[in-house]
């Protein structure tokens, strides 16, 4: 306990006075003498049953200061205080990155934040938020030219909220490869995207079942057009 006179600073987390009515002091200080103390925080012009909040930082000490109006009295005091956790806002750790992906593929983002629980997570993009985006991964399954653009996730909690860096998603659309190879009764051919067929070569096109390669006797191939499609 560190005293003081009647202008010394007031602070304190919580004080309840016992005795007459007198004007009552409440400081809380830092330093460990009294020529080095630093006020952290007060009451001023003290109340008559004075209390008052602070930010408490771990590992510091704190001194309060306990008087009264005049030098003259003595008697008991009551001081309590109560120790509420501070809500840290969230902190972005890790910002999604940006990344170069074919038509179709999976793609993942994810962010990483720090600050108190329960922090909450909501995902856009292009600044338009997207429903059901609400955990700190975001996965796209077999992503569109439509997915493309930038994508930014919030984190909040009841301290505030933070938005990540944006991170670009480029969709390259790979055009589709046909090769055909004879052989002694038909031919082979090797695709990427859909293989299709007609008996014209304006079509209309069918879709032909099954994944590259393909096999056809000559019978069927000489009277087919094939294309390979996206």
């Amino acid at each position: 306990m560190v005293g003081s006179d009647f202008g010394g600073p007031k602070i304190w987390p919580a004080w309840n006075y016992v005795g007459n009515n007198r004007i009552v002091l409440l400081g809380i200080y830092t330093g460990s003498t009294l020529p080095t103390l630093s006020q952290v925080a007060g009451t001023s012009p003290p109340p008559a049953d004075p209390s008052t909040t602070f930010h408490s930082v771990s590992g510091t000490t704190y001194q309060i200061e306990v008087g009264e109006e005049f030098d003259t009295y003595s008697g008991d005091f009551a001081l309590y205080w109560q120790m509420t956790p501070d809500v840290i806002a969230p902190t972005i750790t890790t910002s999604p990155q940006d990344q170069q992906v074919n038509l179709g593929d999976i793609v993942t983002f994810s962010v990483a934040a720090s600050g108190s629980e329960p922090l909450q997570y909501h995902w856009f993009l292009n600044d338009n938020q997207i429903a059901n985006a609400t955990t700190s991964s975001l996965m796209l399954a077999s992503v569109t030219t439509s997915d493309a653009g930038n994508y930014a996730a919030s984190v909040s909690n009841s301290a505030g909220s933070i938005t990540s860096a944006p991170a670009k998603l480029l969709v390259m659309v790979v055009p589709p490869t046909i090769n055909i190879t004879p052989f002694a009764t038909g031919i082979t051919i090797t695709f990427t995207g859909t293989l299709q067929k007609a008996i014209a070569v304006g079509g209309p096109y069918t879709d032909v079942n099954g994944t590259s390669p393909q096999t056809f006797p000559f019978s069927e191939a000489s009277t087919q057009f094939f294309r390979a499609k996206q």
